[in-house]
């Protein structure tokens, strides 16, 4: 099935939100043409980056709980961009008090940015005729998810931002000259124009996708009968998963779970569309909680913690096959971790996408036979020093490692390192192993500390608001990349 390219190669995990520049958060403009063209100096293949979605401060700005399984995040419509388009009178860096701030600041984001989207939005009509032909396509190609989106957007807004199971659903029609229309397709014009010039200098997008959908979004809205909700609209069972490394009881996520059995073909429908429409905007896709689709931990409602809840069977092969059928190239690979079974092994093999290897949870007393150590990843996996959600690895190694861990991983490295360094060692452990593809976190090139982690689960303070300088993205911060690239045959 997949058609993932499997030359030896590494790349960089950093979200568009962490780009530095102006207005509060990092956009899709001329930082980002920076960003690629500092990824193709230094011989990467490979820029990885989380979901797109619209994010929303009620739910911490996580990528990964969106309103939208579809829609794009306005916050990242380079304003500079709108003004060389013609769309604004005045160019709007001028009007900016936030330029180069260290962290992501949402609040301000939307102070600044949503108001200088409508005006945009508001000209467009007659100031964008260059683009009305691609609008007016845009419109409708994607109409089998815009037109729910842009109406479930009106809605909410009409009920004062209400969850859906609040207010009744109605069919309306949304004039296509509305500015939620617009906006969309702006964030679309702009991100193909940077995937496009990704592609020119020879650097692949691996796009992010999760598993669930949030509750309270257009897709649940307006797809009711393919989740497993009582009459009123609320979830019977939520999603989740059991106690892990992240935390003792578990993670309750709070996402209504879909009807695998029951409504098969109409799930399988809504997956396989999903999918041909975020492979549209990236060359692979990175499935978030792939071992859900072997089976998943469906949790009570009601329950106080993930811990009561219970594993069912999911869709399994039956899903990538009909996704094979409907998109036979389809580039995926699988976020295979968490509890993995023999039943998720199997979804993997057989679905042909590969897994991930995370070296920061190979290095306990049991890295003799552990599949994550490096001597032990498999040719066809991808490594990561770690994860969004793990701490970065000068982190991880000077505050959650044991000496006695400290002391195995310089005895692996055959070098008794300082603490300071100990992302150089892990980095090279990832970019020498067999593993085709290595994608290192730009916090571990830079050798960042746990100040700069991205996530922590489990937790709803102080995630995804790290951002990184003008320096780091130059080429200057990427040379020893660029060299280890070299000299293990990236």
């Amino acid at each position: 099935m997949n058609a993932f390219s499997f030359t030896r190669a590494s790349g960089v995990l950093l979200h568009i939100s962490s780009l530095p520049g102006p207005f509060g958060c990092g956009d899709f403009g001329d930082i980002a043409y920076m960003w690629i063209d500092s990824l193709a100096k230094a011989k990467q293949k490979y820029w990885q980056i989380l979901p797109l979605n619209p994010t929303d401060t009620a739910t911490q700005s996580s990528p990964y709980s969106s309103s939208s399984a579809f829609a794009g995040n306005p916050l990242f419509i380079s304003p500079i961009h709108l003004y060389k388009e013609g769309l604004l009178e005045k160019n709007p860096i001028f009007s900016d008090d936030t330029i180069y701030n260290n962290t992501v600041l949402y609040d301000d984001a939307l102070k600044i940015r949503m108001p200088i989207l409508y005006e945009a939005a508001q000209n467009f009509k007659h100031k964008g005729k260059h683009l009305h032909s691609a609008f007016h396509q845009f419109c409708e190609l994607q109409s089998y998810w815009l037109d729910d989106y842009v109406l479930f957007i009106h809605k909410k807004e009409a009920h004062t931002y209400k969850p859906w199971w609040q207010w009744q659903k109605t069919n309306e029609t949304i004039d296509k000259w509305d500015k939620e229309y617009i906006i969309q397709f702006l964030f679309y014009h702009q991100w193909q124009q940077l995937h496009a010039y990704a592609q020119s200098k020879g650097i692949a997008i691996i796009g992010d996708i999760p598993i669930y959908v949030s509750h309270d979004s257009a897709d649940v809205w307006s797809h009711q009968s393919l989740f497993d909700l009582t009459k009123k609209g609320i979830p019977k069972h939520i999603a989740g998963v059991p106690p892990d490394y992240f935390s003792s009881t578990g993670q309750s996520w709070g996402n209504p779970l879909y009807l695998w059995k029951k409504e098969q073909k109409a799930v399988f429908n809504w997956w396989i569309k999903r999918i041909q429409y975020m492979l549209s905007l990236y060359d692979s896709i990175r499935i978030d909680h792939f071992r859900g689709f072997a089976s998943y931990w469906a949790i009570p409602y009601s329950a106080k913690t993930a811990i009561h809840g219970k594993w069912k069977k999911g869709p399994g092969i039956q899903l990538f096959d009909a996704i094979k059928n409907a998109v036979p190239y389809a580039s995926i690979f699988a976020e295979d971790l968490g509890t993995i079974d023999q039943d998720v092994k199997d979804l993997l093999y057989k679905s042909g996408a590969p897994g991930m290897n995370i070296l920061q949870f190979a290095f306990g007393d049991d890295i003799g036979i552990h599949p994550y150590a490096p001597h032990n990843i498999e040719e066809y996996s991808i490594v990561y020093t770690g994860t969004h959600d793990n701490n970065t690895t000068n982190g991880w190694f000077t505050s959650e490692l044991s000496k006695e861990q400290q002391a195995l991983i310089r005895k692996y490295c055959l070098c008794d390192f300082e603490e300071k360094d100990a992302h150089k060692h892990v980095n090279r452990l990832a970019l020498s192993c067999k593993a085709k593809l290595a994608i290192i976190p730009l916090q571990d090139i830079l050798g960042l500390y746990s100040d700069a982690r991205m996530n922590t689960p489990g937790t709803i303070k102080g995630n995804w608001q790290w951002r990184a300088q003008l320096s780091d993205i130059n080429y200057d911060a990427l040379k020893d990349l660029h060299e280890l690239t070299l000299l293990f045959g990236r």
